[in-house]
């Protein structure tokens, strides 16, 4: 590795880890098609369902669907056809063909789909192709114009001709009217056209205002007013079904929570709304749809009270996104959009919630679970068999879309949300959204929501707030870190702040008082560098990599030690007090992990075996998670715990010269006589065949007994640990 024009070599370090279950979720992929039918894509073919996921079937392989500029779309008649870039491709006889018209095979705009018909553009001319007959035609030559946008809805499709104008065609090809239009267009299954126009709302907000026509556009009248930006998906026996987001920019943000789904009743104008996950709505076959993360939900004849969760096909593993383990053992993971648990050590994992969105978890004292699903805030006391919703109420309103929590300590709770905002502040902060379209709040509870504390902070204040913010509570910028840990005493949080127009960070630290939530502010001192990261270890020092010059504080950065170099890269503690991940993000080693145990010791490079294979594991990983008990590494959608850090440890197979082991079979009780002295062994470890550890002895004296009655018969292996070797045995269990 190189540093600063200066190269040096880490010692090699044998480190054993096991490797946890994978999480299975359905493919993201996954798509309702027209006629109703569930399909994803694998590798080279198509699978389909025709019962909501209970059974599949391999139904083709498509042409080099390895592309990913390559999407499939099912047709009404069961058909498909493959767009690649703005080319199509349709099948005949079984065989797939790329539709040429004049010989050319490149259309202007990408291809979209109506029934069994295909729209293209070749420049100004509207060609249809119709699966059913196998024909392309040429349907209608519009004046030049410089884009073709197309847009499908249930019964009608909107061609862009001009800047603010938009044409209406039938599904039959039937053009219908041309209309202004600012902004986006709906069309009605009975054809009835509204349009949105966005409005000001004041400093960086905007808001809709909903235009309707029952007469093709020729007049409009008010639909409906809104401060929310909505998107509408499509209608079911007079109610039109829409996607709603708080703001118009939250619309556009990644993340979780961020929409609802709801609709309004044509005949009385009402709203009916519920707040979901991650939710992609369609309508097909006059049923109402929602997927979360590769799951779909079906709502029959659009009731939103009636939840049905179809069967689904776990083909994707998942990376697991935040990992809690009880005191009990008892294991709980956050992927991307659900939440599992765990019984046997993270060996297999049962979802919680029956596939609600899932946006955040956390442990308390007592081993209860908090998390936030769907805009809720909810606790379980029985390892999620029931959970019971908290009060979100506040003096001056409601937690509106939390999205993060942290549990100071039993019933303290620390939820970041939306909530109302007075203004306050500089008039002109530089940035048209600041304070508008982010009323986020770090709200606070010490009686588990009976009453909060709202903070108002937000991500968008310029400078960016550190980890104690202007009123001297955590920022969202720290709870969104990864850099927190909990102490005995406190929890300890530590974000940067970016000053967007010079090379300065500036770290500060916020303590937080388990006990009673009292919140003391710490300054540090500014560092001139764009590289540096930050962390915490174990026991609240601050840490930094400054491009592999690794730095540790005891008094929030006032004061620095230097320890010894690493390589530049995202900084981790480990469970031990001193201990530190780093994770290189150097080009020719990035996802490289080094470890040191001590601060008054060196870096090593880590060389991972898996516990009773001994088969390495290559070096490479995103990130670093200790419960203070272990250490979990995460690469892509695999987990692994850390089971023994050992340095330049031999392991090797029990000979009978140093240590006897016997009797082997055994029924009851297993024997072990150490022959040497056995002032350098630590331990004894017992793993089941699946590799799981399930009992662990310290060694005090050279011979001793494993009493192995209440195991139920099977091959175990015995590890005996010493300062410089691990011993393996396996022994049968009669």
């Amino acid at each position: 590795m190189v540093l600063s024009m200066m190269t040096f070599t880490l010692q090699a370090q044998i480190t054993y880890i096991k490797k946890l279950g994978t999480v299975m979720e359905s493919s993201s992929f996954q798509i309702i098609e027209q006629n109703g039918k569930l399909s994803y894509s694998s590798g080279q073919s198509i699978f389909s369902s025709s019962d909501e996921g209970l059974t599949w079937d391999e139904i083709l392989t498509p042409l080099d669907f390895t592309s990913g500029h390559t999407r499939y779309i099912g047709l009404k008649n069961g058909n498909y056809v493959l767009i690649t870039g703005n080319k199509l491709h349709y099948r005949i006889n079984g065989q797939w063909n790329l539709l040429l018209i004049d010989g050319d095979s490149h259309f202007t705009t990408r291809p979209v789909v109506i029934d069994d018909k295909v729209i293209l553009f070749k420049e100004n001319d509207m060609y249809v192709y119709d699966d059913n007959t196998k024909e392309v035609k040429l349907t209608y030559q519009f004046d030049p114009y410089t884009r073709r946008w197309v847009e499908v809805f249930q019964n009608h499709f909107i061609v862009q001709v001009a800047d603010y104008e938009r044409q209406i065609w039938t599904k039959d090809l039937q053009y219908v009217s041309t209309i202004d239009a600012y902004e986006s267009v709906f069309i009605t299954k009975e054809g009835m056209i509204i349009r949105k126009h966005v409005t000001p709302q004041g400093r960086g907000k905007f808001g809709n205002r909903f235009e309707i026509s029952k007469d093709n556009g020729q007049s409009f009248s008010l639909f409906h007013n809104s401060d929310e930006e909505l998107r509408f998906v499509g209608e079911i026996d007079g109610r039109l079904y829409f996607r709603g987001y708080l703001t118009q920019l939250n619309a556009w943000l990644p993340g979780k929570n961020k929409s609802r789904l709801g609709y309004f009743d044509m005949q009385t104008g009402e709203i009916t709304e519920i707040k979901d996950g991650n939710s992609f709505p369609v309508i097909a076959n006059n049923t109402l749809y929602h997927r979360i993360g590769g799951t779909y939900i079906k709502y029959p004849d659009g009731d939103l009270n009636d939840r049905i969760i179809l069967s689904s096909l776990s083909i994707t593993a998942t990376p697991i996104e935040k990992l809690r383990r009880a005191s009990d053992g008892v294991m709980y993971a956050l992927t991307r959009t659900f939440l599992y648990r765990s019984y046997d050590e993270g060996e297999s994992w049962e979802n919680l919630l029956g596939f609600h969105g899932v946006e955040d978890i956390d442990l308390d004292d007592d081993d209860n679970l908090y998390c936030l699903s769907e805009g809720r805030i909810l606790k379980s006391q029985d390892e999620g068999m029931v959970f019971t919703e908290l009060p979100q109420q506040y003096s001056r309103g409601t937690i509106e879309y939390p999205n993060e929590i942290i549990c100071i300590g039993s019933n303290k709770l620390i939820v970041k949300g939306i909530g109302d905002y007075t203004p306050g502040g500089a008039a002109d902060v530089g940035c048209w959204d600041c304070y508008d379209s982010f009323p986020q709040f770090i709200f606070m509870s010490d009686d588990e929501g009976a009453t909060w504390e709202p903070i108002f902070v937000s991500a968008s204040d310029y400078p960016y707030i550190t980890a104690a913010n202007q009123y001297g509570y955590p920022s969202d910028q720290a709870i969104n870190s990864s850099y927190y840990i909990k102490t005995n005493d406190d929890v300890i949080f530590t974000a940067k702040e970016f000053h967007n127009f010079s090379p300065l960070y500036n770290y500060g630290l916020t303590t937080i008082g388990r006990t009673d939530l009292s919140v003391k502010r710490t300054k540090q001192l500014t560092d001139e560098s764009y590289d540096i990261r930050y962390g915490l270890t174990i026991n609240g020092d601050l840490i930094k990599n400054d491009k592999g010059k690794v730095f540790v504080s005891k008094d929030c950065g006032i004061n620095y030690h230097e320890l010894s170099l690493t390589s530049a890269g995202d900084i981790f503690p480990g469970a031990a007090e001193e201990s530190i991940y780093v994770i290189s993000d150097n080009d020719h080693s990035e996802g490289a992990i080094t470890y040191q145990d001590g601060y008054g010791n060196p870096f090593v490079e880590l060389d991972f075996k898996l516990m009773n294979t001994n088969k390495s594991v290559p070096n490479l990983f995103d990130k670093v998670y200790t419960d203070g008990v272990s250490d979990f590494l995460f690469s892509d959608s695999n987990t692994y715990e850390v089971v023994d850090l050992s340095s330049n440890i031999e392991e090797t197979a029990l000979t009978g010269q140093e240590i006897i082991i016997f009797p082997n079979p055994v029924s009851e009780i297993l024997n072990i006589n150490i022959q040497r002295s056995f002032s350098t062994f630590k331990k004894v470890e017992v793993y089941d065949a699946k590799a799981r550890l399930i009992s662990t002895l310290q060694i005090i004296e050279p011979q001793f007994e494993l009493h192995l009655e209440s195991y139920v018969s099977g091959i175990y292996l015995i590890r005996i640990i010493s300062e410089n070797k691990i011993y393996n045995q396996k022994v049968i269990k009669l």
